[in-house]
């Protein structure tokens, strides 16, 4: 089954460049948004923090009030 599936994406790739070309622009956005995301969660996470009257410890990654 492995090797069916293998073989029916390259003769796809292969017969259509444009499919390729989406392909790989869905990926790299993909990748784009998860890392945005990840670098972005401590942003959130220290503002939603200082927002509500706290202090955010940055050691122990937790808002102490």
């Amino acid at each position: 089954m492995n090797k069916f599936l293998r073989t029916f994406v390259a003769s796809a790739f292969a017969k259509n460049h444009r499919l390729k070309l989406i392909f790989v622009s869905i990926l790299l956005l993909v990748v784009v948004i998860g890392l945005t995301a990840l670098k972005n969660s401590e942003f959130i996470k220290v503002d939603t923090c200082l927002d509500s009257g706290g202090r955010f410890n940055y050691e122990q990654g937790l808002c102490e009030y």
